[in-house]
């Protein structure tokens, strides 16, 4: 692994570790440190030192339409809170250089960032489910936050980083090899861990994970053992697990008579909001601004997000934004039958129906790596099919010689000599 790998998937782990943190330190030492490292891998792009993947269209201009509503809202004067709008576009670009980051590695460094990012995703697992029951709310047991959900303050955001997880321990589990027990505890241990925080929206997503990405998997070829590893890994394991740390809480709120009180209001609120402004928006980041000129309900708190994050991007950056991450969400839809472990992009913008995970500087960020990471296999995976697709082509051209040869009269033959006679007989 390069240093410059290196440093990029330390600035993503210390992202997520920092995620709680009020203080704008954090958030500015991750946006620091991500510009940097975009800063000297364009160096060394432009100094010929750097192979770059040439990243797919419709994810770069998905994130480029982004920064561009951003920057032209705050040229045009059109948004509600500039200072908000300025920082929700420095946000995207640091997810827009996350991308271009991970684009710069070749096929083996993606590979060792992807199983790193996976391990992360598990020991932070296990540190959620063991936090739940003996912090008593306390982050690393140390800093006292409600609700919170290892580094996340809230559990539907530790939900989403688990989603993007999950698949790849799935996928792994199916690839075979000694360490089926060891992928078999992760996906049980995230589970467990989503269960444990009792974010609805999670547990579902997350068993839809554990049951489709296997049935993709149907198409490739995998150890023979994949049926027993299925029943093991995929459903009981994860259940023993589910039931050490109790379902009760999840449960009871599965069981809650209105499943979207508040996000209905909040939903409403936005559409009033959209229908003012359906081309420009309201500025990136300026929902919570704008929203007590429309609300129709009081919520009792300071009402910080729609709960929905494709409604907030209707209300901020208005239709080209909603086309732009639409686009993105069908380009990830078409490249995930092949690349099944990557199942976890579609989750988190399905989830992003009911909550803002882009919202958490470092879950766009982390969602952003994975994102790169789909495009270089996509790429080598188109490379590898023209590959043989030439090969077959060449094989089908030395059979039309071969064929051509054994029809050819050969000389001395009797066809040869018939046609030698009739020469001369003119």
């Amino acid at each position: 692994m390069r240093i410059g790998t290196f440093a990029l998937f330390a600035v993503l782990c210390f992202g997520i570790l920092t995620v709680w943190v009020p203080g704008l330190w954090a958030w500015g030492a991750y946006q620091v440190a991500i510009f940097g490292l975009a800063i000297v891998s364009l160096a060394q792009a432009i100094r010929g030192r750097l192979q770059v993947c040439a990243p797919s269209r419709l994810p770069l201009l998905a994130l480029g339409m982004a920064v561009l509503i951003g920057t032209c809202q705050l040229w045009k004067g059109v948004a509600s809170n500039p200072y908000e709008t300025l920082i929700r576009t420095l946000e995207w670009i640091s997810m827009a250089c996350v991308f271009g980051l991970v684009c710069t590695l070749d096929a083996s460094e993606a590979r060792m960032l992807r199983q790193a990012m996976l391990w992360f995703s598990f020991v932070m697992a296990a540190v959620v489910a063991l936090q739940n029951f003996t912090a008593k709310g306390k982050i690393f047991w140390l800093f006292e936050m409600e609700g919170a959900a290892g580094p996340f303050p809230n559990g539907n955001h530790w939900a989403a980083f688990v989603e993007l997880g999950l698949p790849l321990a799935v996928y792994r589990l199916f690839a075979g090899g000694r360490s089926a027990w060891l992928y078999t505890a992760m996906i049980a241990t995230m589970y467990a861990s989503v269960i444990a925080v009792a974010s609805r929206a999670g547990g579902v997503l997350c068993t839809a994970a554990m049951l489709i990405v296997p049935l993709v998997l149907k198409r490739h070829r995998f150890a023979a053992g994949a049926r027993a590893k299925l029943l093991l890994g995929v459903l009981a394991a994860p259940a023993i697990f589910t039931w050490t740390v109790g379902p009760q809480a999840i449960w009871a709120r599965l069981m809650e008579h209105d499943q979207y009180q508040l996000r209905r209001e909040f939903l409403l609120s936005s559409w009033h909001m959209f229908r003012e402004r359906p081309w420009s928006g309201y500025g990136l980041g300026t929902w919570a601004t704008v929203y007590p000129q429309f609300a129709i309900v009081d919520p009792g708190t300071h009402a910080n997000s729609a709960h929905n994050e494709w409604a907030q991007w209707a209300v901020e950056g208005g239709i080209p934004l909603v086309a732009a991450m639409l686009g993105l969400a069908g380009w990830v839809l078409c490249k995930v039958p092949s690349s099944p472990w990557a199942f976890g992009l579609v989750l988190v913008l399905l989830h992003s129906w009911v909550e803002y995970p882009f919202q958490r500087q470092a879950l766009a960020g982390w969602f952003a790596a994975m994102l790169g990471l789909l495009v270089i296999v996509s790429k080598d995976h188109v490379i590898a099919t023209k590959e043989s697709a030439g090969l077959r082509r060449r094989q089908y051209l030395s059979f039309l010689r071969h064929v051509r040869n054994w029809l050819k009269p050969r000389p001395g033959s009797r066809d040869t000599t018939v046609v030698s006679q009739a020469n001369s007989l003119r």
